[in-house]
């Protein structure tokens, strides 16, 4: 009975260490969050900058995805954003699918420059994007990116 116990509390902290190795850890963050008015076209937002951490320098890696997703009331204008240190495609007009590209073995950053419309019909209020890491080493986060002003 004795070594049953201490079977089992070996293969769990064999596993957690496993699984742990599976995930990533970034720094995300944004330059400004900007305050945009109910109609505005083309706003220009804050850098969205995603890094590595110093102590965890080769996280992320070449051709792992993840996705930037907008809340209803805004869309991309794809024709003015862009995306620095990464590949990048529109899945639709409120989520970019980002692809990790030329990782080192430092630190790495990814900007991304988001420029929105606002829809009509718009609530007034934050603007939060989703950072959905997939299976990537991007942290996953909510992120206040812009106010809509009334």
């Amino acid at each position: 009975m004795k070594y049953r116990g201490l079977i089992v509390t070996v293969v769990l902290m064999s596993l957690l260490t496993v699984c742990a190795t599976a995930f990533g850890y970034t720094k995300n963050s944004i330059s400004e969050v900007v305050l945009i008015p109910n109609s505005a076209q083309s706003a220009e937002l804050g850098i969205i900058t995603i890094q590595e951490d110093d102590a965890y320098p080769t996280d992320l890696y070449d051709n792992d995805i993840f996705i930037v997703k907008l809340p209803a009331g805004v869309c991309f204008d794809q024709s003015k954003t862009s995306v620095e240190g990464a590949e990048y495609e529109f899945i639709t007009s409120t989520r970019m699918e980002i692809t990790i590209k030329n990782t080192t073995q430092s630190a790495d950053e990814i900007k991304i420059s988001p420029v929105i419309d606002i829809l009509p019909g718009a609530v007034p209020g934050d603007v939060i994007a989703k950072i959905d890491a997939r299976d990537s080493g991007v942290t996953a986060c909510d992120m206040l990116i812009a106010k809509i002003l009334p």
